[in-house]
């Protein structure tokens, strides 16, 4: 071979070496970028899980709370306006955990909903229990 064309050869691997690399560097990068996108996305979606769930918590136990002091007044739950209020909040809460949860805990939102209407003390703790044992379990699955 002459001489001449060594510094053409390497000059050619030099581009196709440099080409190689911007491809497999280029590759890496959308590969990171796409999997962080994803971590982004479930955190994301963690967080309405979160916000829904913890919302219609918060409704309920001060519904239930509102109970327990009229209970111990003996007054009608029913008749109270400041009860059907916070009932009213529970309910009004429902629909988005009912849009976010499985069917394991959209039944127990509505069973739990009810008892609050109904003026079920015992059935509320009950259900408050389970309520927040599976929104706890949705909420890390949906973390990823």
């Amino acid at each position: 071979m002459n001489e001449r064309w060594i510094p053409v050869l390497a000059a050619v691997v030099g581009v196709l070496g440099g080409m190689g690399g911007a491809l497999v560097g280029g590759f890496v990068a959308n590969q990171g970028q796409t999997q962080r996108f994803e971590i982004e996305r479930q955190a994301a979606i963690q967080d309405v899980h979160t916000e829904a769930y913890a919302t219609y918590l918060q409704a309920s136990i001060k519904t239930l709370y509102k109970l327990e002091l009229l209970q111990a007044e003996n007054e009608d739950v029913r008749s109270n306006p400041e009860y059907v209020k916070l009932v009213n909040t529970a309910i009004e809460a429902q629909p988005v955990v009912w849009l976010l949860a499985d069917s394991q805990l959209t039944d127990v939102t509505r069973r739990l909903t009810n008892a609050l209407s109904d003026g079920d003390y015992d059935l509320v703790q009950e259900l408050l229990g389970r309520f927040v044992e599976l929104a706890r379990k949705d909420v890390t699955e949906a973390g990823g």
